[in-house]
């Protein structure tokens, strides 16, 4: 299996919808902690997205990072992974994705 690519530019918004299924099931997330972190290829921790619930019954939730947190991240590959820590303590990590960020080639500056 191939890691997912999200392809962003420097400066963008990040929005990804999160759904947690079990067997196609939704699996709700109340009492839950979920993270998730981008790290460079050297292993450094670039950046921690925001965790937002969406609906906890339904295991929906949201990863964010604003475009002023973008605009700082380096240019290439970043690996993540999401790691969920259920009620019970039991931990659990998604696979890694990649995301790749690019060079913004239209930014407008502020007089």
């Amino acid at each position: 299996m191939t890691d997912p690519i999200i392809n962003i530019k420097r400066g963008d918004t990040l929005t990804l919808q999160c759904e947690l299924r079990t067997d196609g099931t939704p699996l709700p997330i109340g009492g839950w902690q979920i993270d998730c972190w981008l790290r460079d290829r050297a292993g450094r921790k670039i950046a921690a997205l925001t965790v937002t619930p969406a609906d906890i019954t339904q295991g929906r939730y949201q990863l964010d990072a604003t475009s002023a947190e973008t605009a700082a991240w380096p240019t290439g590959s970043l690996d993540g992974d999401i790691r969920y820590r259920d009620a019970t303590g039991r931990v659990m990590h998604t696979h890694t994705f990649r995301v790749h960020v690019g060079r913004s080639i239209t930014t407008p500056t502020t007089p």
